[in-house]
């Protein structure tokens, strides 16, 4: 009896062994499947991070180029504003100085009749840099001028083209004569765009760099086509670098 109760937990004791065997297989097994899940579970929180990541990308792509569309419009519309102005530059600068009667006066130089009442607006642009005793200032500022009619505009900027080189001759200043030149006045994007693409263009061997009711224009020679500058962008296009500074 006892030697078959011996037998029995020697039976036993085996077969524990072998469930404690399976066990730390079974174990083992269950341990790689768990670390396989892991692994694909972060597979496709990193897949699901990648494709977020892709939407914020597409939508903030989408939300620039609204950005850029939109301020390309303020700008345009800004610019239309301007569609009866002019900017004289390098006119003397005094105090006490009658800016109406010089621009007056530039008018009777280039043979347009200008009166008073076509005069809707006139100031100096920008700071004053400072006055030296008896020469005016430092370095003029322009005068910004807004007329009551476009096609008076438009035929002084067009009489100034034509008498390039007009001075300030007869019109009563200190000192000694000082050539002056008229030019669309154009919103500050558009002028620093403008200043840029001069540069850029006499760099890179470009003839002609204009502005035509206030947007920028620019051709290589006589024989290409004129190619409107609208950002920098262009700029990196039609000239090839930007300019540093």
């Amino acid at each position: 009896m006892i030697e078959e109760l011996r037998t029995e937990i020697v039976a036993m004791r085996n077969e524990f062994v072998n469930f404690g065997t399976k066990f730390d297989r079974l174990y083992l097994a269950v341990s790689d499947l768990s670390k396989r899940v892991d692994g694909i579970e972060n597979r496709v929180a990193n897949l699901e991070k990648d494709e977020c990541m892709e939407k914020y990308k597409d939508e903030n792509k989408k939300l620039s180029d609204t950005l850029e569309r939109l301020k390309f419009e303020l700008n345009d519309r800004d610019q239309e504003q301007l569609l009866t102005d002019v900017e004289i530059s390098c006119i003397p600068e005094h105090k006490g100085e009658n800016v109406t009667q010089l621009v007056m006066l530039i008018g009777e130089k280039l043979n347009v009749k200008i009166e008073e009442q076509d005069i809707v607006s006139i100031q100096r642009m920008g700071p004053l840099r400072g006055y030296i005793e008896g020469e005016g200032a430092v370095q003029p500022r322009p005068l910004a001028v807004r007329l009551a009619r476009r096609t008076l505009r438009d035929r002084l900027l067009q009489s100034a083209r034509v008498r390039r080189g007009a001075d300030t001759t007869g019109f009563g200043l200190p000192g000694s004569p000082k050539k002056f030149y008229i030019n669309e006045r154009l919103t500050r994007i558009n002028r620093q765009l403008f200043f840029k693409a001069r540069q850029m263009g006499s760099k890179s061997g470009w003839k002609y760099v204009w502005t035509r009711d206030g947007r920028i224009y620019a051709r290589r020679d006589q024989n290409t086509e004129a190619r409107r500058i609208r950002c920098e962008i262009d700029l990196v296009k039609f000239f090839g670098e930007p300019v540093v500074g």
